[in-house]
């Protein structure tokens, strides 16, 4: 990461507040009760898929890059990309700070 950090208090507020990243994950039952109450589709067979990044990124700083990865053309084209190391570093920060990590 960048030693030269902008302070994201810097954003202004309406960027901020326009921003909406909708990041859900379903459980299966949920996603079932969704479907068949649509009516169009049918469900055969519904399996779990073995999610290998929750053996693999076992620490903040691999699950931080994980995201940065997927996400960072979509933070760049809302905020710019001055702001990014800094998104990422707080946001390995907060990992860090939290149990599972």
């Amino acid at each position: 990461m960048s030693s030269h950090r902008v302070p994201i208090a810097r954003l202004r507020e309406e960027t901020i507040d326009s921003f909406n990243f909708p990041l859900y994950y379903t459980f299966p039952e949920e996603l079932k009760t969704v479907i068949e109450r649509n009516g169009s589709y049918r469900i055969e067979r519904m399996e779990t898929l073995d999610n290998r990044g929750k053996h693999t990124l076992t620490n903040a700083k691999a699950r931080a890059l994980f995201y940065r990865a997927g996400f960072e053309g979509l933070l760049i084209n809302h905020f710019g990309c001055e702001i990014i190391d800094e998104i990422f570093y707080r946001y390995t920060e907060k990992l860090e700070a939290s149990p599972p990590f």
